[in-house]
């Protein structure tokens, strides 16, 4: 039976927000896997990446830990009142390999109090009070008392040079003062060299991990530049792409043994976003440029994906077989279902996707509950979205009024067949 009843929207952020350092805020995140769920963050710090998506960097009391979290897969969020984290200062100048320490400018100038002397300081208040003596004006300032200033300087630095050296001499002859140089005075100088000098510590590559195709997928950002890592497969590359099609290509030709080159590349080209995943948006676009590209050319047999490029179309089950294909490369459930009337013959036949996610309120579903396949593999219960060349979540004019989901096929299991 057709239900035409409407699933649940997939709600989206779509106008980026005023993000405030340091601010706590609640988030409904969708992660790369399709999973859902709400929690609180302090946001540290954000910044774009080249392909202009936000990334925010904050620690998650979900995880108890600091994770990154993409701007574009927040379905919705809200500023919470209360700040559990304080924006720290700018971080001290890394020290430079040179001969000795400079301070710099600011440094200096940090040091000297600016503010005005408290008269509450004793000393500054008794200052305050003394009366400075007026100059004598009747003394003149003669030669003869200059002279007699510079020899009383000259005395006064000859008794502390002689002063001196009787202590010296003293602290010598006690054994508490030695004399000789235990080094040469070229050792005694310690000249910092600037291979000595710790370099500064790069910045810790921020990493993303999620699940593409059942393998752990990791995105390390370091600075602007991005590599992509699959642990299990042994892939590290700076090609996100490439990282995908490791995983993708592989598990296609085990499921379908298909191995066209150029069917492969049509497969790829639907990821138009390169996040490794098909959405329904990019499912849509694919089916429009499939129609443009390939004629309707009625024929005797079932045509696998790479032959229905190499024959340049088909008819309806055809395809339907190509869209079956799309979906199977990037991990959808994807079946053939026939349409017929109640009396006489005829049919058209389409793709059906099985989805347990949320998708369109605009797009019709089969509610399928114990259905059996032609070849007796039971279906799981639940929706089946119809693709039908390029009507995606509806029906295209092939199918006429009263006609009913007669038959589900496993889409390999139609190759060759008459239909």
């Amino acid at each position: 039976m057709l239900n035409l009843t409407a699933a649940h929207p997939c709600l989206l952020i779509k106008d980026r927000m005023r993000w405030e350092r340091g601010s706590g805020y609640r988030i409904r995140y969708r992660s790369e896997s399709g999973r859902i769920t709400v929690r609180n963050i302090d946001l540290i710090d954000y910044y774009t990446s080249y392909d202009d998506i936000l990334y925010l960097r904050a620690f998650c009391h979900l995880r108890n830990e600091e994770r990154t979290f993409r701007a574009d897969r927040i379905l919705s969020v809200r500023k919470l009142e209360t700040k559990h984290w304080e924006v720290p200062a700018a971080p001290a100048p890394a020290l430079t390999s040179t001969l000795c320490s400079t301070p710099s400018i600011s440094s200096i100038l940090s040091s000297v109090s600016t503010s005005s002397p408290s008269p509450q300081d004793p000393l500054i208040f008794a200052r305050s009070n003394e009366t400075t003596p007026p100059p004598d004006t009747k003394t003149p300032k003669t030669t003869t008392m200059l002279l007699e200033k510079i020899k009383n300087g000259i005395v006064s630095l000859i008794g502390y040079a002689f002063l001196f050296f009787t202590i010296a001499l003293f602290l010598d002859d006690q054994g508490l003062l030695d004399t000789r140089p235990a080094y040469s005075p070229i050792s005694k100088i310690s000249f910092v060299s600037s291979s000595n000098v710790p370099p500064a510590p790069s910045p810790k590559p921020l990493v993303e991990e999620t699940t593409i195709g059942g393998y752990s997928f990791k995105t390390i950002r370091k600075g602007r530049a991005e590599s992509y890592e699959v642990p299990a497969l042994g892939i590290k590359t700076s090609n996100k792409r490439e990282a995908v099609a490791a995983i993708r290509i592989p598990a296609f030709i085990h499921v379908t043994g298909i191995s066209d080159p150029a069917l492969i590349k049509q497969y790829l080209s639907a990821d138009l976003n390169g996040s490794g995943r098909l959405s329904f948006n990019e499912l849509e676009a694919f089916q429009e440029k499939t129609v443009l590209a390939f004629k309707y050319q009625k024929n005797e047999f079932a045509l696998r994906p790479d032959e229905f490029i190499a024959a340049g179309g088909g008819d309806c089950e055809d395809f339907a077989l190509y869209t079956a294909g799309l979906l199977r490369f990037w991990g959808w459930e994807p079946y053939i279902g026939v349409l017929r009337p109640q009396n006489g013959s005829g049919g058209h036949a389409v793709c059906l996707s099985y989805e347990t996610e949320p998708f369109s309120e605009n797009y019709v579903y089969y509610n399928l509950q114990s259905w059996i396949t032609a070849d007796g593999a039971a279906l799981k219960p639940g929706s089946y979205v119809p693709i039908d060349y390029q009507y995606v979540g509806s029906s295209s004019n092939a199918i006429e009024k009263g006609w009913k989901l007669k038959e589900v096929y496993i889409p390999e299991k139609v190759w060759g067949l008459q239909m």
